[in-house]
């Protein structure tokens, strides 16, 4: 199955729109000024999408050079918002499929954030083996999640299952990595970091 089957194809908005709809209790800076950010140069964004994420933490994170993986058609919008914010010298897009295809090297740390929540486990296992594979000794995972038991489908009709903490944690053990952080903010939102 593409990933093409899993997220749909959004085009960007403006940034600014997409940070005052983050709850006004921190969440921007908890995002985006995680201190995990001040340990890496380099890092690959799984998931990006149409790099509105890669752009905010470019933004807070001026050091930081991010290449977002994903679907052509949302690498050519990140590539667009890049452009447009004149990020494109530290920011870039490699198309490919989240699944099935290799991720590109020489990254010390990869990014997941809201994909996990539309995977089956069977999926997820896939794709944190493939992470593990990809990042060298001492790599950092991040993962940028919503937890809550139980689970819903989104306005645009994905499924999204919510599932407790303690799942990806084990998930992320049994795959070899060690868990460094797990930090809670705006009731649902969750910030896993962990090495390989």
């Amino acid at each position: 199955m593409s990933n093409q089957n899993i997220r749909p194809a959004v085009k960007h908005s403006s940034i600014d729109i997409f940070l005052s709809a983050l709850p006004a209790n921190g969440t921007a800076s908890f995002v985006f000024q995680a201190p995990e950010y001040g340990l890496i140069e380099q890092l690959l964004d799984v998931g990006g999408g149409n790099g509105m994420m890669a752009s905010l933490l470019k933004q807070f994170n001026p050091h930081l050079k991010i290449t977002v993986f994903d679907r052509a058609d949302l690498c050519e919008s990140a590539l667009d918002l890049f452009r447009e914010k004149s990020q494109n010298e530290d920011l870039g897009a490699h198309a490919g499929d989240i699944l099935f295809e290799p991720f590109p090297s020489g990254f010390e740390a990869i990014q997941l954030s809201g994909i996990l929540e539309t995977l089956r486990p069977t999926q997820i296992h896939a794709l944190l083996r493939k992470v593990f594979n990809a990042l060298p000794g001492g790599g950092l995972l991040l993962i940028y999640m919503q937890i809550k038991p139980g689970s819903h489908s989104t306005r645009t009709g994905r499924s999204v299952s919510l599932r407790p903490v303690s799942q990806y944690q084990d998930w992320l053990q049994e795959r070899g990595f060690t868990l460094m952080a797990c930090r809670r903010c705006a009731g649902m939102h969750m910030l896993l970091s962990a090495v390989k």
